[in-house]
């Protein structure tokens, strides 16, 4: 019997893996999915640290390791990294037998391969003998976690951008969409202002610090040219681990603003805003289009910087037409969207009709993932 308590959820994203249990509100634990190796031997046993380090140990030791992230723009690079990042969650974090469990749910990007969907299910069923298995891609979770049948989820992480759409709980295909526009973008081309005022950040470990001022410091503009210069006559000291400071001025609007035009950053994918109209637009049906533009739902860590819902919809409504009402749902936990609706999904009694169970996989192989596909 599926419940709460007997599943598992995990998501794992280009910047952090979220895992916990289906009858928690939020994931149990949140941590980087970064690898950290060591650059000389000689540290091997700093910090009770062997040749790598996993998630916030690496983090806090970065000046001493190489940080890897193995998941990058929605493409697993690394796989025996992502496995130690799994194992990590579930044994350090969570402190867990999976096998004792009914199952996990486990949250897959929208434009995941079958080859990286294969792998996936055999490193959970051999490596981790879990009990079932079920995997979703974040857009549809999310719309789980906001309670729709009906809806456009735009899933805005660090390393990818992806809309699905849902109405009346069937998918709409024609309206999904994929981009690797995403907080790493911000970071990068913070990176490139910053570098032109002479401050270079080059090193991994600088670039946590890029990830953190983007974090903690930046904004989307609403009225871009007029909140640059209100900015530029009001820097914003930020201190770096070393001491010195660095003034942060129009850098602060400048750097998300690539989120909505792109080719800043010399990159040629539409903005969130386009992305998600052109999406929509490409329902051939007048009363879907009108229902999904009614139900936009945000997801994804990269939705939470200052101003950004505020500014989709600021720009939806300028590109829709007079008569088409436009509503952006931001819910508070959006930056664990996809591991709510995991949670959500592993506490329904439906689930067990559509698991892939270990005697299922023992007698197909990886390639059971094909029935959980079609």
């Amino acid at each position: 019997m599926v419940d709460g308590t007997s599943t598992l959820v995990i998501d794992s994203g280009s910047s952090s893996i979220k895992a916990g249990m289906a009858n928690d509100e939020a994931p149990q634990t949140v941590f980087p999915s970064v690898i950290g190796r060591v650059k000389q031997s000689g540290f091997m046993n700093v910090a009770n640290c062997k040749e790598t380090c996993v998630g916030p140990q690496a983090i806090a030791n970065r000046g001493l390791f190489k940080l890897q992230h193995p998941i990058r723009h929605g493409h697993v690079e690394n796989w025996d990294d992502l496995e130690q990042l799994w194992s990590h969650a579930l044994y350090d974090e969570l402190q867990v037998e999976p096998a004792e469990y009914a199952g996990v749910v486990v949250a897959d990007t929208q434009i995941s391969s079958i080859r990286q969907r294969e792998r996936m299910t055999q490193i959970m069923f051999e490596t981790f003998n879990v009990a079932a298995l079920y995997v979703e891609a974040p857009g549809v979770l999310s719309l789980y976690a906001s309670g729709r049948t009906t809806g456009c989820v735009l899933e805005c992480g660090d390393g990818a951008t992806s809309i699905t759409a849902v109405h009346d709980g069937y998918d709409v295909p024609q309206c999904h969409s994929h981009s690797t526009i995403g907080g790493d973008l911000v970071t990068s081309y913070l990176r490139r202002l910053l570098l032109d005022r002479g401050h270079a950040f080059t090193t991994t470990t600088e670039s946590e610090i890029l990830r953190e001022i983007k974090e903690t410091h930046t904004a989307v503009a609403m009225d871009f040219v007029q909140d640059v210069r209100q900015i530029a006559a009001n820097a914003t000291a930020y201190q770096l681990p070393d001491g010195t400071s660095i003034e942060l001025g129009r850098e602060i609007y400048c750097a998300p603003e690539v989120l909505f035009r792109p080719s800043l950053a010399g990159v040629t994918d539409a903005g969130l805003h386009s992305m998600l109209y052109n999406a929509i637009s490409q329902c051939d049906s007048y009363l879907i289009r009108r229902d999904l533009f009614k139900n936009i739902v945000l997801s994804g860590g990269s939705t939470m910087l200052a101003n950004l819902p505020e500014r989709i919809s600021k720009e939806l409504k300028a590109k829709a037409s007079f008569n088409q009402h436009i509503h952006v749902d931001v819910p508070d936990y959006r930056q664990f969207g996809a591991w709510v609706g995991g949670a959500v999904l592993g506490s329904l009694s439906a689930l067990e009709n559509v698991w892939i169970t270990k005697a299922q996989y023992d007698e197909v192989g990886p390639s059971i993932v094909y029935n959980q596909v079609k």
